[in-house]
């Protein structure tokens, strides 16, 4: 589970380490599924983060070698965590919704794309574990309070601003958001957290009336993201509205 991840982050000086999806599991998976579904969807995420992406193409190439009716398309989502967890449980109803396979992959594609994400550290420490930062940046932020925000961009972890000292930081991080301007009116926002349910509640409490936005989707963060920002992370995901 997400919060014994966390609960372990927090209690061991070792940094974990990720690894991704096997081929062999991937081809596995692959093979079962092609036993009763005529064409496979798989989304994966940034390959620019990750060896999942390749570790399917592999997979896939060797299906095809014996099985080359076989219909598996792999998207790249270029993004981590639940944002694209949303985009794949929403392909999920267009195809109960009797949505065709191209309008599906369209939708997924095009929203992938439009991802927008932002991610609240709440301390410097695990970036500067992960080699993220270096142990001065990570000393002189904790000196200042400094907690990162953080976003993707072309599927890689990037900076896109901070937050200093310890009193409102999720109206602050609201108006982090609001600044960009997006128009939230018709959109799906994805609220997730690593072992933080309280900070959670109150973000979510805070984009009702401040951002408005169409529903709400939530998640508990995963170790891909989590293991470079630690517990208490915050972060909102959403697709863009052209």
């Amino acid at each position: 589970a997400s919060t014994d991840f966390f609960d372990m982050l927090k209690q061991s000086d070792v940094f974990p380490t990720t690894s991704q999806i096997s081929p062999a599991a991937f081809e596995q998976a692959f093979r079962e599924e092609l036993q009763t579904h005529e064409t496979l969807i798989v989304v994966t995420l940034s390959s620019k983060g990750s060896g999942t992406y390749q570790s399917a193409c592999i997979a896939r190439d060797l299906v095809l070698e014996d099985m080359p009716e076989a219909d598996i398309v792999l998207i790249d989502s270029l993004s981590f965590c639940s944002g694209y967890g949303m985009i794949v449980v929403e392909a999920a109803q267009m195809l109960k919704d009797g949505c065709t396979k191209q309008e599906i992959i369209d939708h997924i594609t095009n929203s992938c794309a439009n991802l927008e994400i932002y991610i609240l550290a709440d301390t410097l420490e695990y970036l500067k574990k992960g080699g993220r930062v270096s142990n001065i940046a990570a000393l002189i932020g904790g000196m200042l309070n400094i907690r990162p925000i953080l976003t993707v961009r072309d599927g890689m972890v990037a900076s896109k601003g901070k937050l200093r000292g310890n009193k409102n930081i999720m109206p602050r991080f609201i108006e982090e958001i609001q600044q960009d301007g997006y128009d939230f009116s018709n959109t799906i926002l994805v609220i997730a957290h690593g072992a933080a349910p309280e900070k959670a509640a109150e973000f979510k409490q805070l984009a009702q009336l401040h951002l408005k936005p169409k529903g709400f989707y939530e998640a508990e963060l995963g170790c891909v993201i989590g293991a470079h920002t630690g517990p208490g992370v915050m972060a909102a995901f959403f697709v863009k509205t052209t």
